[in-house]
């Protein structure tokens, strides 16, 4: 086996797609799509783990203190890293948000996956902030 098909192996971390969330009427949250397969990747809920469209079962991914970068819209930060059982996720999108409504969209970012071993995998994303 090649090391190009052994590193490619390690960087396929397994994501599925998360089924629609449910939102608080006073809540507002992150979705997340990835740009290249167009599935529903990560949901991020103001002040809440970050749910991940990890495979078989979807993974929370607590926020790191201190870890928030950036202005707040509808309470959620453009940059943030989260963790759990050794995966790591790191944010980092551009939002723009839509004066006079409680949503905003997400043209552009990354979704970085980082394994126990240090393996990383850099997802393009792209989304929406709404609230409900």
């Amino acid at each position: 086996m090649s090391w190009l098909l052994v590193f490619t192996m390690a960087l396929d971390m397994a994501l599925g797609e998360l089924p629609p969330q449910p939102l608080a009427a006073d809540q507002c949250a992150m979705a997340l799509w990835d740009k290249s397969s167009q599935k529903r990747i990560a949901f991020w809920p103001a002040a809440s783990p970050l749910l991940l469209a990890t495979t078989p079962t979807p993974s929370g991914l607590a926020p790191e203190p201190g870890s928030g970068e950036g202005t707040p819209v509808l309470g959620l930060l453009p940059r943030a890293s989260f963790s759990a059982d050794g995966l790591s996720a790191r944010l980092d999108v551009e939002i723009s948000a839509n004066p006079g409504s409680k949503s905003a969209t997400i043209p552009s970012g990354t979704l970085t996956l980082t394994t126990p071993d240090g393996t990383a995998r850099i997802i393009p994303v792209a989304g929406i902030i709404g609230c409900g």
